[in-house]
């Protein structure tokens, strides 16, 4: 059946764009690859907190520790939400990510940074 009326893609081509994934130009290159890889699979998230918890085993750094825990919590809180345990049904705005992505990637650099200066620290002096 032929529709005579434009289509939503025909009026606005961000919508086009939206739905079919395609880049258009806009915002940073990469920017729905880095952190967006975790909506679709949200078990990937385990692996960040797995390193720093590792990173926490060879520190003892507690920013280290809490690294982990933030990465192990945004990995269920993750798995609610795709699972959709903790969402009334409309998941697709996704709000709370611009909270919880910076704070991510200040608590993962702080707890990297706080671990590098004690090994570095640790290796740099004589036995």
């Amino acid at each position: 059946m032929l529709r005579w009326w434009p289509t939503i893609a025909a009026l606005d081509p961000s919508a086009y764009y939206a739905a079919s994934g395609k880049r258009h130009g806009r915002g940073p290159p990469g920017a729905g690859i880095t952190m967006g890889v975790f909506i679709a699979w949200p078990w990937l998230a385990l692996i960040p907190a797995a390193v720093f918890l590792a990173i926490y085993r060879l520190s003892r750094r507690k920013v280290a520790a809490g690294s982990a825990l933030a990465w192990l919590g945004y990995a269920l809180y993750e798995y609610a939400i795709y699972r959709r345990w903790v969402c009334s049904g409309e998941c697709n705005i996704r709000v709370d990510l611009l909270l919880l992505y910076p704070a991510l990637v200040v608590i993962s650099v702080a707890g990297a940074v706080a671990a590098l200066r004690t090994l570095i620290a640790r290796h740099g002096r004589a036995p």
